[in-house]
This record gives structure tokens, C-alpha cells and sequence, in this order.
């Protein structure tokens, strides 16, 4: 973290020290060559993942490297890491494409996808505090039908989206990423508010949840976004599951 706040680090410095961790080093060309970023060709070494993302994404990618191996909750029936991984991908990429679509700048584009890669970490947070409470909670919201936050917030008085925003302020992420994690179940309801990250990341999770409901088709029909939300399932059924 200290050499990439460095303003005159080069590439190969940066990719200098991501190489001296196997993990790191595996985790950031995983996330650079998956549907996250859409790179036409296979990038294999550090440095060129440095080139193309950008020092300020790196670090980010970097964070969220760090971040689901700091957290390795054990002994979960209805909670997996793995499905978790695969879930937040999914919804970067979509999310990626989604911010595009509103016209978002680079690097609003860019905390969309970092945010959806992020936006449930707070899961993991609670998940490895009390792994059977987690646990129980899971499996009550799923066997009543209920909404898992409500769950989470009779367990431990708050949601994953709060503990998760919490802790990327303690990281010090962008304030565009922790309020991705803080509102992505959150729809919008004024057109003006639309083109946020927050906003790209919310969408693409709903759509990758199968959660976009008709309260959320009716929401974004009333803002004037109902022909881009065809689009953003279109492109969530390309992706699959």
C-alpha cells in the first residue's frame, strides 16, 4: 500500500512487490482476466496488469485480494466462500457494464466494478464474528421465506451492507466504494441519483440475485431507465448464473 500511494512508483515497482506474494499475485491476474474487466487477451505477468489497471485499481484489486483471505469462516452449512467469490464476479462485471451504459466516467466505471466485487464483504465480516449465529440466520431466513437482512439485523442489530461499509471506511477506500457496499440493495427513486456506481452495483446484484421484482422493474420504469433495464437482463442472462 505504501509504494502504491507513491506518486512517481513506476509499473514494475508496484508489480515488483505484488509478485513477492503467490496468493496476491494469482488473485489480481484471476480478477484481471475475468468478465470483470472484459481484456480481449490473456494478461500473465504483474506488470502488464499494472500498465492496463491503473495503479489507483490495483490497489483496490489488492484490497480485495487481502480481504476474502483475511476472512476464512469455518464450519458454515449454508454460507460458502467460494459461491460468494463467484457471486461478487459476477456482479462486478455486470455492474462494469451497467455504469458504461450510464455514461459514467473511468473511474466511476471503475468503483462500480471494484464496489461489486465488494459489496458483500460484510457477510464474511459476520460470517467469521460468530459463524453459528451466521449460520442459524442463513438458514431461518431461507426456511421462512424471509429477507436475509432482516435476519441478519435480528442476530446482530445490523446488515452486512453496514458492517461492510464500516470496514472499507477503516480501510480507507474511495467514498464511492463504501457507499456501493452501504446502498446496494438500495433502488433509486430519483432520476437525478441514477448514475452512481452505488446505483450500476444495486442493479447488476438484483439482476444476478434474480431479486429485481416488479416494485424494482416499476422503479426504474418511473424514472425513465425502463429501456436500459432491458438491456442490463439481457446482459445478466448472457452472463448465466
Amino acid at each position: 500500500m505504501e509504494v502504491l500511494r507513491s506518486l512517481d512508483v513506476s509499473a514494475k515497482e508496484i508489480a515488483d512487490v505484488v509478485s513477492q506474494d503467490i496468493g496476491m499475485t494469482s488473485k489480481v491476474l484471476q480478477l484481471v482476466n475475468s468478465s470483470l474487466f472484459g481484456i480481449q487477451r490473456q494478461i500473465t505477468d504483474p506488470t502488464q496488469a499494472v500498465i492496463y489497471l491503473g495503479p489507483e485499481l490495483v490497489r483496490q484489486l489488492v484490497l480485495v485480494a487481502s480481504a476474502f483471505s483475511a476472512f476464512q469462516p469455518k464450519n458454515l452449512r449454508c454460507f460458502s466462500i467460494t459461491g460468494l467469490q463467484n457471486h461478487s464476479l459476477a456482479v462486478g462485471g455486470l455492474a462494469r457494464r451497467i455504469g458504461q451504459s450510464l455514461g459514467l466516467s473511468t473511474a466511476a466505471v471503475g468503483y462500480a466494478a471494484v464496489g461489486g466485487l465488494l459489496h458483500d464483504i460484510g457477510k464474511l465480516v459476520l460470517a467469521c464474528h460468530d459463524p453459528e449465529k451466521y449460520d442459524e440466520a442463513i438458514r431461518r431466513a431461507k426456511a421462512n421465506g424471509t429477507n436475509q437482512r432482516m435476519a441478519e439485523v435480528e442476530a446482530f442489530g445490523t446488515t452486512h451492507a453496514e458492517v461492510g461499509a464500516y470496514l472499507l471506511w477503516l480501510w480507507a477506500l474511495p467514498d464511492p466504494i463504501t457507499e456501493v457496499v452501504l446502498r446496494h440493495h438500495e433502488f433509486p427513486s430519483d432520476p437525478k441519483g441514477v448514475s452512481s456506481p452505488a446505483v450500476a452495483v444495486c442493479v447488476a446484484n438484483a439482476l444476478v440475485n434474480g431479486e429485481l421484482d416488479k416494485d424494482g422493474v416499476a422503479c426504474f420504469t418511473a424514472i425513465g431507465m425502463g429501456d436500459k433495464l432491458v438491456d442490463w437482463q439481457q446482459w445478466s442472462r448472457e452472463a448465466g448464473p
